[in-house]
């Protein structure tokens, strides 16, 4: 990461509010082009609040723009493409593997679906492509809902309990998959119970503060 990169996240002294209480205080939030970040907090601590939040309200939150020296990256007429992956799959049961991945899209074209069978073979479901969704194991579904996502090239990913999807899937199968987000300019920001390895950026939450770790 490098402070050139323009930021696809950047929220400073935010706060997340319900109408009585203060929910979680941020005191700096940033996430790069090409960079992965880690939200990590042993308890809920809001952590999938907050990703919620960002989903709703993506960009530049924040009271004091200098830290946020370059304009958020928006794309997709004038609109960031940001995505948010609960630890549920989200599948469409009746539909086939192949039609889950590509219903987002109007077309798909001759290399698009090489690339998804490319990406269908790193869990060994390339030739599973026309079985229902719905025939699949939960860690089947949950590599299926995140190739879509991968395939989908948002600018921003963002992963609720990592930890948990890492008990389903191998790391060494997901990580080259959300580097091709990276490599393309997108952005990961990840929630977990504990300090994970592999991300460029890391953040911690206690007592309702999220603050740089």
């Amino acid at each position: 990461m490098t402070s050139e990169k323009n930021p696809l996240i950047c929220y400073i002294d935010f706060t997340v509010k319900s109408k009585h209480d203060t929910l979680l205080s941020i005191e700096e939030l940033m996430v790069h082009e090409g960079e992965s970040a880690l939200i990590y907090a042993p308890a809920p601590e809001g952590k999938s609040l907050l990703l919620k939040t960002l989903y709703n309200y993506p960009g530049e939150q924040t009271k004091r723009e200098v830290n946020c020296p370059r304009k958020i990256t928006q794309s997709h007429k004038n609109k960031q493409m940001i995505l948010l992956l609960e630890f549920q799959p989200t599948i469409f049961n009746n539909l086939s593997v192949l039609k889950n991945i590509t219903l987002p899209l109007k077309h798909v074209s001759l290399r698009a679906k090489n690339k998804i069978m490319e990406y269908l073979g790193v869990f060994g479901l390339e030739f599973r492509s026309n079985v229902p969704a719905g025939d699949l194991s939960l860690s089947e579904q949950k590599a299926i809902e995140l190739i879509r996502a991968v395939f989908l090239l948002p600018d921003i990913i963002l992963i609720d309990d990592y930890d948990l999807v890492l008990d389903l899937l191998p790391e060494a199968k997901i990580r080259p998959l959300l580097n091709d987000v990276l490599w393309n300019g997108g952005g990961v920001l990840s929630t977990a119970r504990r300090k994970l390895e592999s991300f460029d950026r890391y953040f911690s939450i206690s007592n309702k503060r999220l603050k740089i770790a």
